[in-house]
């Protein structure tokens, strides 16, 4: 049977309509709050990542600093440690500037540390640094071997005179430094020049105690002999006693140049010396 109430049927058609579309909202709805919780589980992933990366930023910085500090605390260490070196000590950087200097350097050479870091090695003290075997030891030597030892330098500086020194160095690769110790041997090198003239006075003493005495005394010797024997002549009692002194003091004078001899011989190891025990 129709509806005889038009109005009461347009009413309900609209209710319907909105039920319609209150379904289709919260269907609506409902894929938006599943779109949200996914956000949401992405988003508390993600911050839970991003939590664990802070962290380990926050470790890795930890660590970094702990480096560094191990770093500076070494630093200062190596320091201490060459200001206490009698020897004079530089490190340089792979261009040849300084980097740094121990007190002993400073000392020795009569330089100012302000005039010292940052310049380059053979500006040091008026130039006095441009020395042509110190240029051969740097940008020869050390570019073929990483170390060298006991390299003699020879130069005479304006402000502590001719110096004899022997230079040690290292060449680190990795950290772009050049490290060198200077030891300064002009004493020890007068000393050694001083017991070469000793040594060369020595031989010639001992070259004239050979040639220069020896003989004479072989010749005198020989003749005393003659005259004791009669040979030229009759020889009294009294000039054989004369003749038998001299002999005895020409034979311990040639023991003694013997000894001396003897003594050059065992210095130049052409004679070997045999020890036994005695009484």
């Amino acid at each position: 049977m129709p509806d005889s109430d038009p109005g009461r049927s347009a009413a309900t058609r609209q209710l319907q309509e909105a039920n319609s579309a209150l379904a289709e909202a919260k269907e609506k709805i409902q894929t938006l709050n599943e779109v949200l919780n996914t956000a949401n589980e992405e988003l508390r992933s993600r911050n839970a990542d991003t939590l664990l990366v802070n962290a380990s930023l926050a470790e890795d910085i930890i660590e970094r600093r702990k480096a560094q500090q191990i770093m500076k605390d070494g630093r200062a260490y190596a320091e201490n440690i060459l200001e206490t070196m009698s020897e004079p000590f530089i490190v340089l950087d792979d261009t040849l500037r300084v980097i740094s200097a121990n007190r002993a350097f400073y000392q020795t050479f009569k330089i100012k540390l302000e005039d010292t870091q940052g310049e380059f090695i053979y500006e040091l003290g008026n130039r006095q640094w441009n020395i042509p075997k110190l240029r051969q030891l740097l940008e020869d030597i050390l570019l073929k071997v990483p170390a060298f030892d006991n390299y003699e330098v020879e130069h005479n500086f304006q402000m502590i005179g001719l110096k004899t020194m022997l230079l040690n160095a290292r060449r680190l690769v990795a950290m772009r430094m050049i490290l060198i110790t200077i030891r300064d041997v002009t004493e020890r090198k007068k000393a050694e020049e001083k017991i070469t003239e000793a040594a060369r006075i020595k031989s010639n003493f001992t070259s004239m105690v050979s040639h220069e005495l020896r003989t004479p005394l072989t010749v005198i010797k020989e003749s005393i002999s003659i005259i004791r024997d009669g040979t030229a002549g009759v020889v009294n009692a009294e000039q054989l006693e004369f003749l038998d002194t001299a002999q005895r003091n020409i034979d311990r004078l040639a023991r003694l140049i013997n000894d001396v001899l003897d003594f050059q011989k065992l210095e130049a190891k052409q004679l070997e010396l045999s020890v036994s025990p005695t009484d």
